[in-house]
């Protein structure tokens, strides 16, 4: 417990706003909502984003980084796409998709901050981790699977309401 606590008093301050922040983001999808086809790929480009930049933190080169993101990302992808609930309705004269509320977006944000918060720890605790090339794939592999779960599960909203036509 002394552990959390420290690695807690550690943190720097603009952190817990940034963590409040998309957490909020991530609540938001516990309810019904509607979205434009347009917009259905926004979080999965915020996570993809997020996923690339704790890529280009690591000390990995590109070539491995990448051998590290694609598969992690595919069977995201493929996991994303199994899982993603059937639209409560779509309408395609107004450009509108009805979506349930859902937990899993939330909890895909929860696991990212988590695999960022504890890298970032395991770094600043033990710096000599930040050159292993094993805890750097991890982090990729893990952020980049997160990154394809999402993608999955909004690439298949908007393949629902392609075929609806």
């Amino acid at each position: 417990m002394g552990t959390i606590v420290a690695a807690i008093a550690h943190t720097p301050f603009w952190v817990f706003p940034v963590i409040a922040f998309v957490l909020g983001m991530g609540a938001r999808h516990l309810r019904a909502r509607t979205l434009s086809p347009r917009t259905l790929f926004v979080m999965p480009l915020i996570i993809a984003a997020a996923s690339i930049a704790n890529a280009a933190t690591t000390d990995l080169d590109a070539a491995h980084a990448f051998a590290a993101w694609i598969p992690s990302a595919a069977l995201g992808l493929v996991i994303g796409w199994t899982l993603a609930p059937r639209p409560l309705g779509i309408d395609r004269q107004e450009g509108q998709i009805f979506i349930a509320g859902s937990a899993q977006p939330l909890l895909i944000i929860v696991a990212l901050v988590m695999l960022r918060y504890t890298f970032g720890y395991l770094y600043g605790r033990w710096p000599e981790l930040h050159g292993n090339p094993t805890y750097a794939a991890e982090l990729v592999a893990g952020g980049a699977l997160l990154a394809g779960v999402t993608a999955g599960r909004y690439g298949r909203f908007g393949w629902w309401y392609r075929r609806s036509a």
